[in-house]
C-alpha cells in the first residue's frame, strides 16, 4: 500500500506543467504500444488531455502508466488497477475509508496470489513425481 500511496502522491507533484508528449513519442518513452495506451485510455486508466483530437501526455500521465505497470507487474488485472487509480484520483486516499478500502484490494489480491502459489506448489510435485515414475520406467527398459 506504501508503494502505491506514495506513487499516487509523486503523480500530483509531477502533474504541475512539464513536458507534453505526443501519443508516439509517449509510448516509445514508456516502452509500450501505441494500441495498449490507447486501450488504456479507453479503459479510463489513463486520461490525457486531448486537444485537436490528438492526445497530449503530460508527467502525471507517465506517472500514471509507470503505476499501471508496476500495479501490472505485482500481478493486478486491469479492474482491480482501475479501482486503485479511480480511489486516488477521487479522494487522494485522504479518508481513513478510502485507505481501507485500498488495503482490502491489496488483501483480496495478496489471498489470490497465495492460493496460486500453492496451486502452482502441487502441480509441480505431481510434475516431478511423473518426471521421477517416467525415469524410473526409462531404466527398467534398459
Amino acid at each position: 500500500i506504501a508503494f502505491t500511496i506514495g506513487a499516487l502522491d509523486n503523480r500530483v507533484n509531477e502533474s504541475e506543467g512539464g513536458n507534453v508528449v505526443k501519443i508516439g513519442e509517449f509510448c516509445r518513452k514508456m516502452g509500450v504500444s501505441e494500441h495498449t495506451v490507447r486501450f488504456y485510455i479507453k479503459k479510463g486508466l489513463l486520461v490525457p488531455e486531448s486537444y485537436n483530437r490528438q492526445y497530449r501526455f503530460d508527467k502525471r500521465d507517465q506517472a500514471d502508466m509507470r503505476i499501471i505497470l508496476q500495479l501490472k507487474e505485482d500481478g493486478f488485472s486491469l479492474d482491480e488497477i482501475h479501482k486503485i487509480i479511480s480511489l486516488f484520483r477521487i479522494s487522494g486516499f485522504a479518508a481513513e475509508e478510502d485507505q481501507l478500502k485500498l488495503q482490502m484490494i491489496y488483501v483480496k489480491k495478496y489471498e489470490q496470489l497465495t492460493e496460486a502459489l500453492a496451486v502452482a506448489e502441487r502441480n509441480a510435485v505431481s510434475i516431478g513425481t511423473m518426471i521421477h515414475m517416467l525415469e524410473g520406467g526409462q531404466k527398467d527398459a534398459d
